[in-house]
């Protein structure tokens, strides 16, 4: 299925697991509805965005300790 030109994921078989294992958060899935994450928000550089939070959580610890 695609809408305004990206590509959605089909998120069906993870979302089965995820109700079938906790009854709390199927509850929370059935009222929320749909995963709706588009392969677009998804895509990029996986080294990079593991680098970016390294450091970020590395600069927020510091300056954590500063007050």
């Amino acid at each position: 299925m695609a809408t305004q030109g990206f590509a959605y994921l089909d998120y069906t078989t993870a979302t089965d697991a995820l109700k079938q294992a906790d009854a709390v958060l199927a509850t929370v899935i059935d009222q929320i509805g749909d995963c709706t994450l588009i392969q677009e928000q998804q895509a990029g550089d996986v080294f990079l965005s593991l680098c970016e939070s390294i450091i970020y959580h590395t600069n927020l610890r510091k300056g954590s300790r500063n007050y």
